[in-house]
């Protein structure tokens, strides 16, 4: 996929993993081509106060509706971070047994967050989206199913986009697995 200069100045270096800005340039480069998305500001553009609290990754604007954007990526494995340098981090051996409440626990903590960072945001966006890009059909469903569970008064103001993607095609659960301890959602 080609980018945009609008998803490259989202992949723009930053100090954090090539995974998320992966995932977020391509989030709104699927909005962009599906709704027409316009680049407002990047995650480093965003202004808060007070700053240091929860953040979105970057907003766009659809016709006039302006959005704050948090992306994030759910894998079907989770890994144990090993604090033996010198070793592998192992799958968890429960980490298929991860159900619908682990998931509306994570989505509820997003949620929270998304509000936090909506209240803080010194220029204010109407609605907010939370983008995840599921590694597999199983994850898919667990997602959509614990946000069916969640009171609308959390997500009444939420868009929820789950993107499919198939692991072999794209390099931004990498990073993901090597350093998920014990979230469920990036």
């Amino acid at each position: 996929m080609k980018l945009s200069s609008s998803g490259k100045k989202i992949w723009a270096p930053k100090t954090w993993a090539p995974s998320s800005q992966e995932s977020e340039a391509l989030s709104f480069e699927v909005l962009r081509c599906c709704f027409g998305a316009k680049l407002l500001e990047t995650e480093t553009e965003i202004e808060y106060f007070p700053d240091g609290g929860s953040k979105v990754d970057f907003t766009c604007s659809i016709d006039i509706i302006k959005l704050g954007v948090s992306v994030t990526r759910s894998i079907e494995k989770m890994r144990v971070k090993n604090k033996n340098k010198k070793r592998k981090n192992k799958i968890r051996k429960d980490s298929l047994n991860i159900g619908i409440d682990d998931y509306e626990t994570t989505l509820k903590r997003k949620l929270e967050e998304l509000q936090n960072a909506t209240k803080n945001a010194m220029k204010q966006w109407n609605k907010s989206i939370m983008f995840v890009w599921a590694e597999s059909p199983r994850i898919a469903d667990l997602i959509n199913s614990a946000w069916e569970n969640i009171k609308e008064a959390l997500k009444a103001n939420t868009i929820l986009i789950v993107v499919l993607v198939k692991e072999e095609h794209c390099s931004m659960f990498d990073n993901h697995k090597r350093n998920v301890t014990r979230r469920h959602l990036n």
